[in-house]
């Protein structure tokens, strides 16, 4: 007779998109820039992802306390054109006062800073 283990699970696993707002924390109440993560379970083999079980789901990470909120997914492409506007401004193709108009502009449509502001 021969006995064979199979391990196996369904982790969250998450990536880093990048910053999307910069505002003032909900939590921590400090001026801070939140970061837009995406997250997705997966059938793991041996603890090689191999199958996703989930659909994406995207919050928002405080840098400074770690405080959360989801994105429902109305928000995600305000998030994640948030995101590209701070790589531009990585990149020197926009300026800081260009980048922080055009995050204050898409912060102030999104639905997740109303109660914030």
């Amino acid at each position: 007779m021969t006995l064979a283990f199979i391990i196996f699970g369904w982790p969250k696993r998450t990536k880093e998109v990048g910053p999307a707002y910069y505002v003032e924390c909900v939590n921590c109440a400090n001026a801070v820039m939140y970061w837009l993560v995406k997250a997705r379970r997966w059938l793991s083999l041996f603890f090689v992802p191999v199958l996703p079980i989930s659909t994406k789901s995207y919050y928002l990470v405080c840098e400074v306390c770690g405080a959360s909120m989801d994105v429902d997914k109305g928000e995600v492409a305000n998030a994640k054109t948030a995101t590209e506007f701070v790589e531009q401004l990585e990149a020197g193709e926009l300026t800081e006062d260009e980048c922080f108009e055009e995050l204050n502009r898409l912060a102030g449509e999104s639905e997740l800073f109303g109660a914030a502001r």
